[in-house]
């Protein structure tokens, strides 16, 4: 039978327990979010993608009744869906090179809607869509204007290639 190891039990044995995950979508409007993680899979037709996953902050008036719910996205790798991409880089204010390791914590504003999940365990159910990605509006975090960084740039990362997108 497994066990877990005395370092794993502990953080087990630390975490608040919850009765239920809250799947209630958001509204539809704009909200600051933080990219929490983002992982490379291939997607049911076998293209590359990520799987990118932020944490809302807050929505575009400051109002943090929804922090810490999260938004799932993928961002696949075809010629039809590059823009997509780069929308993503571009809301990062960062070049398409950029190690996205670099951008996790970072946060950007996303424009979000409703919809009906088209497949899957939660079919027929609501769901939020990231319509749209944009840049972090001057004075959106946490309520004071600052400069925004730009990450790192991956030196001699080489263009996105359809058999190899650089995961």
């Amino acid at each position: 039978m497994p066990k877990l190891n005395d370092n794993l039990a502990s953080q087990v044995d630390g975490q608040e327990v919850r009765e239920g995950f809250d799947r209630t979508p958001l509204e539809a409007g704009t909200y600051v979010v933080r990219l929490r993680e983002v992982e490379a899979k291939r997607s049911t037709n076998d293209n590359p993608m990520w799987v990118c996953v932020f944490e809302v902050v807050s929505d575009s008036e400051g109002d943090a009744k929804n922090k810490g719910k999260r938004l799932w996205t993928n961002l696949v790798f075809t010629d039809n869906a590059l823009w997509k991409v780069a929308q993503f880089f571009r809301a990062f204010e960062t070049e398409a090179n950029t190690d996205t390791d670099e951008l996790l914590g970072e946060q950007i504003r996303v424009s979000v809607s409703k919809r009906v999940i088209q497949s899957g365990s939660r079919e027929g159910e609501l769901g939020n869509n990231i319509d749209s990605f944009l840049t972090l509006a001057p004075g959106s975090e946490d309520g004071e204007s600052k400069p925004k960084a730009k990450a790192k740039a991956k030196v001699g990362a080489t263009a996105v290639d359809e058999s190899d997108p650089g995961f």
